[in-house]
């Protein structure tokens, strides 16, 4: 029982994560770091290894929202079908 509960809630946090992923094309490493609850520094190791995307902007690091959706799904945090989470 603890168990089921535990990933269903770890569900819902990263469909969160999708839906506020989806408003956005590009957001900044601080926002994802803030978003993902994880340090800047994080980000920027993903972003290094390839796992995510992103370009630099007037100085600034944007990252591809659909990268990190893919990463996601792919970590096995998200099941999409058709663009809709199961």
């Amino acid at each position: 029982m603890r168990t089921d509960m535990m990933k269903t809630e770890r569900e819902d946090i990263f469909m969160d994560y999708k839906t506020r992923l989806e408003e956005y094309k590009w957001i900044t490493v601080d926002d994802l770091s803030e978003l993902m609850d994880i340090s800047k520094r994080s980000v920027f190791k993903l972003l290094e290894k390839g796992s995510i995307e992103g370009i630099k902007w007037k100085n600034r690091r944007l990252i591809d929202t659909t990268s990190v959706i893919k990463y996601l799904h792919d970590k096995g945090c998200l099941n999409l079908v058709y663009g809709v989470n199961i």
